[in-house]
């Protein structure tokens, strides 16, 4: 089985530098606006390798319409005259990374998605894969900066920390999504639509008419 154990959220929409421990239940409560469905998508990121975002926030409202760069860049409603208002000026780097067990062979993994984010709000992303690794104790920080590692300097930081081969780089969705399926036993392809399927979910609040 592979257990989701720990997930990275570095600026990512509100999260500033966010770390979450998860257990083999866990359910997300709290009040409306409160960061649930930021959570939701983070992982739907990660486990769909769709940066489209089409699926995003549709957990809270199915008529959303958000971005990745609304997330990456916090927008916060439309100031009515340019566009939309970013609360989160360039440049940074952003990180979503997921930290799994493999509990058959003990050995952690990690899933990351890293996007270089400028002023003039476009950005590049890459995918990153750590074969045998957790999330590292530093958040992929670095300490002369105190900021997120660029991505540039993520590669040189992860070939001194844990070696070249243990780590593979993915420049676009598809060979992320390859690498993803190979992580989870080859699952078949019809996960990625089985799961954007699922998040989604509208409750029933007319019992009789469903009957």
């Amino acid at each position: 089985m592979k257990k989701l154990s720990k997930m990275l959220m570095t600026y990512w929409y509100s999260y500033e530098n966010e770390l979450i421990d998860f257990g083999m239940l866990n359910f997300f409560t709290g009040k409306t606006a409160a960061g649930k469905s930021t959570i939701i998508d983070a992982l739907q990121l990660m486990l769909l390798g769709d940066t489209q975002g089409t699926y995003f926030n549709k957990a809270a409202n199915k008529n959303a319409n958000r971005t990745l760069k609304s997330y990456l860049y916090w927008q916060n409603g439309d100031d009515g005259s340019t566009g939309y208002n970013y609360l989160r000026k360039g440049p940074f780097t952003s990180y979503i990374a997921l930290e799994f067990m493999d509990t058959e062979t003990d050995t952690p993994f990690t899933i990351c998605f890293v996007a270089d984010c400028y002023a003039d709000l476009q950005y590049d992303y890459k995918w990153v894969v750590l074969t045998h690794s957790g999330i590292p104790d530093n958040h992929f920080v670095d300490v002369k900066t105190n900021g997120p590692l660029s991505i540039q300097d993520l590669k040189s930081y992860l070939n001194n920390e844990i070696g070249r081969k243990n780590y593979d780089i993915c420049d676009t969705n598809r060979q992320y999504r390859e690498q993803l399926r190979a992580r989870f036993g080859n699952v078949n392809g019809k996960y990625f639509t089985l799961l954007r399927k699922a998040v989604p979910f509208t409750p029933i609040a007319d019992i009789e008419k469903f009957i």
